[in-house]
């Protein structure tokens, strides 16, 4: 879901970005000129987007590390683990 969020984040804002005229709108009132510019919830859009996507990066990478170690310790990755605690499995009665 990180990933999703953060590409779909990231993606909005390099859109935005690509869809800004060449030219700078100048909107003219009496008293002065308006100039639009990035404001804070633009920036604010783009960095949540690269927080989410390095949130997913280093948890895939968590995930990697804790396989690797898992491995070489000697215990099969298979068996479920929940928290860095083992889930005991009860064998089945069989009568």
């Amino acid at each position: 879901m990180f990933t999703l969020t953060g590409c779909l984040m990231v993606t909005a804002a390099i859109v935005y970005c690509a869809m800004q005229p060449a030219t700078s709108l100048r909107i003219r009132f009496e008293d002065g000129v308006l100039v639009p510019v990035y404001g804070w919830a633009f920036w604010l859009a783009f960095s949540a987007g690269i927080s989410s996507k390095l949130k997913r990066l280093n948890l895939l990478n968590m995930r990697s590390v804790s396989a690797g170690e898992r491995q070489s310790i000697g215990h099969a990755i298979s068996q479920p683990v929940l928290f860095g605690a083992r889930i005991q499995q009860s064998p089945l009665k069989t009568d």
